[in-house]
């Protein structure tokens, strides 16, 4: 996935885009199969939700990320 860009469906207005919400949705490792995928796939499309992106991320890399976010919590938190 890595810095894979998020854009909105052709047919979207810009009125419709102000009006959206963007989710990050996780299938746990252990549970990821074709199987899965499609099955949240459709839930979502059931849903009216549209997948904008797909795509992986390591362990590392979101162990890299939380890292990060817990240390700005921290400086912020500490700052007042």
């Amino acid at each position: 996935m890595g810095n894979t860009p998020l854009t909105a469906p052709a047919d979207t207005t810009d009125a419709q885009i102000e009006k959206s919400n963007i989710a990050l949705i996780f299938i746990k490792p252990h549970a990821v199969s074709e199987k899965v995928k499609d099955f949240v796939s459709l839930e979502l499309a059931h849903a009216g939700i549209s997948i904008l992106a797909e795509g992986g991320i390591s362990a590392a890399t979101i162990e890299e990320k939380v890292r990060d976010l817990v240390s700005i919590m921290i400086r912020k938190k500490r700052r007042g």
